[in-house]
């Protein structure tokens, strides 16, 4: 078994990065479960490659499927109807609540 270690340096940057404070108890159970979805992901890698070795599978031929742009809306259904229907709306547009600060 591979063991997938993560140091505490790498640990302290990740939470920096996600601009999480971090305690010590924390820290070291945040890189205990790192490791454990390292180690798992390594095995999942694992075994991808050992059944790939097996047998590929022929999957006949693959070819492209396109379709025609189209208005997607209801014929029935005007821009206009739908924004009147928006609690708060701004010209053409649907006013929602900023959630990311730029």
């Amino acid at each position: 078994m591979l063991v997938c270690m993560i140091d505490e340096a790498t640990v302290r940057h990740l939470a920096h990065l996600a601009r999480v404070a971090l305690s010590e108890e924390e820290a070291a159970a945040l890189r205990r479960d790192c490791a454990a979805v390292l180690e798992y992901v390594s095995e999942l890698a694992r075994a991808a490659v050992a059944k790939e070795k097996e047998a590929p599978l022929d999957l006949g031929p693959v070819h492209n499927v396109m379709r025609e742009d189209v208005v997607a809306c209801e014929a029935d259904v005007a821009p206009e109807v739908l924004l009147e229907a928006a609690p708060v709306r701004e010209g053409p547009y649907v006013r929602v609540k900023k959630i990311l600060d730029a």
